[in-house]
């Protein structure tokens, strides 16, 4: 998922009008293939998909995983309540923003962040180390979609709608897909 999130950030082309009678620029679009093309859309939506299954996953694995080290249920629930206010501060702080800065660098900084939550849920000893960890991993995963839309939307604006209904149903379709393939886990 996350090599696939930085393929959205190639350069595309910026396409400006001039006047030939004045000299000026008369319109600027950001018009180009960067989302139009079917490999992309197809990379948009595996992307969006990932996104919801992993989130999906993480709500079913943390709280076993967490009461696996000895930690009790109710505090195994306010750690995998902190993935989601992880997430939530993240989504929030873009909006409040105006905007997601579709930037690879942020993205790259999202993945190390990840990657760090990640590593103190494994070594975390603790309801603290764990919940720190949990929401870490949370605010770094909570990044990726705003980013990846906002990059998206910006290379195609006429394709804004089209992009919007396939984040949606991708979405869906991940969390629908994570509670079957849970499941068929769990039984096997």
């Amino acid at each position: 998922m996350i090599s696939l999130a930085l393929t959205f950030f190639r350069p595309y082309s910026v396409e400006r009008k001039v006047s030939p009678s004045t000299g000026k620029k008369t319109s600027f679009s950001l018009e180009s293939d960067a989302a139009g093309s079917k490999k992309t859309i197809k990379k948009y939506a595996i992307v969006c998909f990932s996104i919801s299954f992993i989130e999906w996953q993480q709500n079913v694995w943390l709280v076993t995983y967490v009461m696996s080290k000895g930690i009790p249920q109710v505090s195994a629930n306010h750690v995998i309540s902190l993935f989601s206010v992880g997430m939530l501060v993240r989504k929030a702080g873009s909006m409040f923003a105006g905007k997601s800065h579709p930037d690879f660098r942020l993205v790259l900084l999202d993945d190390i962040i990840l990657l760090g939550g990640i590593n103190a849920i494994l070594a975390g000893k603790g309801t603290a180390a764990l919940g720190a960890g949990s929401f870490t991993a949370g605010f770094a995963l909570g990044g990726v979609l705003p980013v990846v839309m906002a990059s998206a939307m910006a290379s195609r604006p006429s394709r804004a709608p089209v992009l919007s209904t396939i984040a949606l149903v991708m979405l869906t379709a991940g969390g629908l897909c994570s509670g079957i393939y849970t499941g068929s886990v769990a039984t096997f």
